[in-house]
């Protein structure tokens, strides 16, 4: 996937994975400075309104850490 986005405040992304859950659109990210991954990795639900989308972050730490087994199992 490895698809670059930027957020509002400037914050560079790399998409490193996605995953459908319950109808809504989860993805899994990792920050960029300077070219380089961080290893500051967060995972956003994707959110699609007619032609325009846009990320929200997930801040249910239980929603987050089930997507993050399923994501891991996926990258595996």
């Amino acid at each position: 996937m490895n698809k670059k986005i930027t957020l509002e405040d400037g914050v560079e992304l790399v998409i490193l994975n996605e995953i459908k859950h319950n109808t809504k659109t989860y993805i899994l990210t990792d920050e960029v400075k300077d070219e380089q991954v961080q290893n500051k990795f967060n995972i956003y639900e994707k959110i699609q309104e007619g032609n325009e989308s846009s990320i929200e972050e997930v801040t249910d730490n239980d929603l987050k850490s089930m997507l993050a087994k399923t994501l891991h199992g996926k990258l595996e």
